[in-house]
């Protein structure tokens, strides 16, 4: 035998495993989630440091941008020609170097090889020594000029004050002076169409690394303006952008070597003997970190953004290499490393105060779960001794101990009820059983309701279901039970919570007060009670279907009334209220069987209605027509329809062949219903023979300009191209009209479109890739014609017609008795075939398609299983298409072979197509006109004689009329001429 242990013990194990558990997971993802944030929080704050060095950057290039883009567009300064001419803007060239102080010079070289150059010359500086500056200048000028030959003229340097007040003048004497054309920057410059950036490089005047500026002037051919900039402010901004304090940051240029650095002292070495400067690259530092960061880069293809975790030493680092969007000129790169052990600092610290709080927090639950698990449990064990007693169908068993938590509480006295509410269902089930009358069932229903809902009186109310009322039932005390109760009856559409309960199948509560009863009054009768409050709950079958309503009534208010309780036993009562619903289960099956064919007809007719605008609502108001039609007819005492009635039965039947009449329009392709145009498929294909007219007019032009090229006589040949060009578009309009079918094509309409259709025109491309497989398939009934082919303007092809299936095609011995003039082909859609249609838009192959659809609806309609009263349906629904003298479709029927109600329809669907007004490709006619037009057809044999009498003398054109057409539409109708 397993080994059990007390309920309290594995609770209480729980509790420890889920409190340890939860903060030993708390605790790990705390950790791994600090971690995350911190790599988050690093990447994004490279991001940062790559957007802000960006910046810099950007800011740092703006402003020697902006003095060689206007120097180059300062015409003056660009075309002076001799050294006293260029001195004269000296002033203007000061203020550009004041701009920003690391620019160093600023300089113009010529075409001729002249050059003129000014210098900030700071009192300490290299540039001083080399310049041979005396020692109050602030402004050095360099001069070169040569004459047309190239000789030097002038080689000198001008020495000037602050205030450019000139100091003194120093020829410079050399073997080869300095000529501007042979410097990178005047050729890279004079290749460019903006401004150029030189790489980093150290100036052999001040040995400052910088960088040079230059841009080619468009006011003057040749010259060059430029500037030199200094680059340390790249290595002061580097120490705000660091992480950690270890973060370690460079700046590069292309070639690897250093632009920026934490210590500007690393970016270049100046030889102690020669007092040569170097500039140095990343590999001089001999740093192990960024020795591996560029080797990675460099493997990896010198992304534009790499960052990357790696192990120098021991330790692990965080790095990144981005590219900077540094003005014009090659790329620089910022490299950036940080370490780890910086970053994990606070996690590991915040990783160690967490743990504490962990353990504290263990250690102090221990006590608290098992003491909790104890209290849970306890209860818990009445509850055993409780479903003890049930399992052996005893259940007058006490009450379970009460708990301090609800749901355990509230599970003691839900078994206490449970008890108590099989104890009452065993009883009634018992009671019920021995009863097999309807009546009798109902009154021990009443007595058991009562008895178990504790209620001091219990009525019922019963659906007589032809009149659509409650009427009352029995009423039951505590003595007996009375089927004249003296209680009103109740519609169903009342406003009490009677009908209420009984409409909504749910269980509603009702204060009668008995000043204001009413009717109710014998509710109050041997009782001294104001109020009452009465528990309504509808009587209910298996399917859910009502029958009626019981009602269980308690002297006094809810707030006197134990709620809970008393909820509990209306619950129990209202699960047994569909005992009595059995009986009525057949009636109302058939009346919801009912119900859902009709909604389905419905469903079915408003889906075809909704198919395409241009049949909108026709199903639902044709039989709204026909049943007016057929109810005038039943009205009359004499003549024709004297003897004319429909049963209940044939009602049904023509309201279900009426709303099903047009069902088989579910089969027509819309596109040949909305059809339009002549030429319309699923799109409008006068859009292909317009564009056939743009290349005949295109090429009209070419061969105009090309005898013009040839020779030929200018006047002539744009004379002849004018009128080609009129005739193909007095051609094309012509081509427009026809396919908009507006007006009958007369023979020699049709002889003018043959003739435009003689134009060729030339085809280079394959016409049969790219199509659907059924096309290609149409395509194939011809021969491959080798490109390029020369077709019509307009043409009737082999893949223009589709072919019927075997399967498709109606025989005449077929079973439905249709006689039609089938077309041959399924479609024919040659642009000939179709533009020359005599009348409206449709070929003879759509408006066969268009009229299939009765012929779609008499076969589905066959293929239903009628019951016996709607044996008629398809024949009633199929023949409204039909005439009186047998000219109709699809049976071709005469008067003589329909009844009376496929005549009705035909008058029903002629006249809603008549007066719709929400049909897009016509306006609705007025009443008058309706009529009018009707009479026409009834001329014709279209109508049967006495039913198109009745449709006028009775009135129903004007009925329908009142209802459904818009004011507009109707007028008066003089019927005496149509009599």
């Amino acid at each position: 035998m397993k080994k059990r242990f007390p309920l309290y013990i594995p609770i209480s194990g729980l509790f420890l495993f889920l409190i340890i558990g939860s903060c030993v997971i708390i605790a790990t993802f705390m950790a791994i989630r600090s971690r995350q944030t911190i790599h988050m929080v690093t990447e994004k704050s490279l991001g940062r440091v790559i957007k802000q060095t960006n910046e810099q950057m950007r800011l740092a290039a703006k402003t020697p941008l902006a003095v060689v883009d206007m120097g180059s567009r300062y015409r003056e300064l660009v075309q002076a020609g001799t050294r006293q001419q260029r001195l004269q803007h000296l002033a203007y060239l000061r203020e550009s170097l004041l701009a920003l102080p690391n620019m160093e010079a600023v300089y113009l070289g010529y075409p001729d090889g002249d050059f003129f150059l000014l210098r900030r010359v700071a009192k300490h500086s290299a540039a001083r020594h080399v310049f041979g500056a005396p020692e109050s200048c602030y402004w050095a000028v360099q001069v070169v000029e040569r004459d047309n030959s190239g000789n030097v003229l002038d080689s000198s340097f001008l020495y000037f004050d602050q205030n450019l007040t000139l100091m003194s003048q120093r020829d410079r004497v050399e073997k080869r002076e300095y000529d501007p054309r042979s410097r990178p920057w005047y050729r890279q410059a004079m290749e460019s169409r903006g401004a150029v950036r030189s790489d980093p490089y150290i100036f052999a005047t001040s040995g400052k690394l910088g960088m040079t500026y230059a841009r080619a002037s468009a006011e003057a051919k040749g010259v060059v303006v430029a500037v030199d900039l200094r680059l340390e402010s790249f290595s002061d901004i580097l120490p705000d952008f660091k992480i950690t304090p270890g973060s370690k940051l460079l700046i590069l240029d292309n070639s690897m070597k250093l632009v920026g650095h934490l210590d500007p002292d690393q970016i270049s070495s100046r030889d102690s003997n020669s007092g040569a400067v170097t500039h140095l690259g990343v590999a001089d530092l001999e740093d192990p970190l960024f020795d591996v960061l560029t080797r990675k880069w460099q493997q990896g293809g010198r992304k534009d953004l790499l960052v990357a975790e790696y192990t120098v030493d021991g330790e692990k680092w965080l790095g990144a290499v981005a590219r900077l969007n540094f003005s014009t000129g090659s790329p620089l790169y910022l490299m950036v490393g940080v370490p780890y052990i910086e970053l994990y600092a606070k996690v590991r610290e915040a990783g160690e105060r967490s743990a504490l709080i962990t353990l504290g927090l263990i250690l102090l639950t221990i006590p608290c779960g098992i003491l909790a698990a104890w209290l849970i449990s306890r209860p818990i064990k009445g509850l055993t001794r409780l479903a003890k007693a049930a399992r052996r169908f005893d259940f007058s068993g006490k009450e379970a101990t009460p708990s301090v938590i609800q749901e355990v509480d509230e599970l003691s006295g839900a078994m206490g009820f449970l008890n108590q509410t099989i104890d009452d269902f065993l009883h009634l089930v018992d009671s019920l059983n021995k009863e097999k009358n309807f009546d009798s069932l109902l009154e021990r229903i009443g007595e058991e309701a009562r008895r178990a809902g504790q209620a001091d009186l219990v009525f019922t109310y019963l659906l007589a279901e032809e009149e659509r009322l409650l009427k009352p039932g029995l009423l039951c005390d505590a003595e007996s039970c009375n089927w004249e109760s003296g209680l009103p009856n109740c519609k169903v559409d009342a406003q009490l919570p009677l009908a209420d309960a009984f409409r909504d199948n749910r269980v509603l509560s009702w204060l009668l007060d008995k000043e204001v009863a009413g009717d109710f009054l014998p509710l109050f009768d041997g009782t001294d009670c104001q109020q009452c409050t009465i528990r309504c709950m509808p009587l209910v079958d298996r399917q859910g279907s009502g029958m009626g309503v019981i009602a269980l009534l308690y002297h006094g208010t809810s707030d006197e009334i134990e709620v809970q309780h008393l909820e509990d036993r209306l619950a129990f009562v209202h699960r047994f209220s569909s005992l009595a619903g059995v009986g009525l289960e057949t009636q109302q099956l058939i009346k919801k069987q009912k119900a859902l064919f009709d909604a389905f007809i419905r469903l079915i007719a408003g889906a075809i209605d909704a198919k395409s605008p241009y049949t909108g609502g026709h199903c639902q108001r044709v039989p709204v027509i026909t049943k007016m039609l057929a109810q005038a007819a039943c009205e009359q005492t004499e003549g024709p329809f004297a003897d004319y009635q429909l049963s209940e039965e044939q009602w049904e039947e023509l309201h279900v062949a009426s709303w099903l009449h047009d069902c088989g329009k579910v089969t027509t392709p819309e596109y040949v219903v909305d059809k339009a145009t002549k030429l319309e498929t699923i799109y409008d294909r006068i859009h292909e023979v317009r564009m056939r007219f743009e290349v005949l007019k295109r090429d009209a032009e070419i061969e105009c300009w090309q005898g013009i090229a040839d020779g030929g006589n200018r006047e002539q040949l744009l004379a002849g191209l004018a009128k080609r060009k009129q005739q193909l578009n007095e051609d094309f309009i012509f081509v427009a009209q026809c396919n908009e079918g507006g007006e009958f094509m007369a023979p020699e309409l049709v002889e003018r479109l043959h003739t435009i259709a003689e134009n060729t025109w030339q085809r280079s491309l394959d016409d049969r890739i790219g199509v659907s497989w059924e096309e290609g398939q149409r395509k194939a009934r011809t021969p491959v014609q080798e490109l390029p082919v020369i077709e019509k303007l307009l043409s009737d092809r082999e893949e223009h017609l589709f072919f019927k299936d075997e399967e498709e095609r109606i025989p005449e011995d077929n079973p439905w008795g249709f006689k039609l003039d089938e077309p041959q082909y399924q479609f024919n859609r040659g642009e000939l075939y179709n533009l020359q249609v005599p009348k409206g838009t449709l070929s003879s192959e759509e408006r066969f398609k268009i009229n299939d659809h009765i012929v779609q609806t008499i076969k589905m309609l066959e293929q239903l299983p009628y019951p016996k009263h709607l044996q008629r349906v398809p024949e009633i629904a199929g023949g409204h298409h039909e005439t009186m003298i047998g000219s109709g479709y699809p049976r071709k029927l005469t008067g003589g072979q329909m009844s009376y109600a496929a005549k009705m329809m035909v008058i029903a669907d002629v006249f809603e197509a008549l007066t719709a007004s929400d049909r897009p490709y016509k306006k609705a006619k007025s009443l008058s006109q309706a009529v009018k037009i009707m009479s026409f057809m009834h001329k014709d044999g279209h109508f049967d004689d006495d039913l198109f009498h009745l449709f006028l003398t009775s009135g129903v054109y004007k009925k329908y009329a009142a209802e459904y057409l818009a004011k507009e539409q109707v007028d008066e109708v003089n019927i005496e001429q149509y009599l």
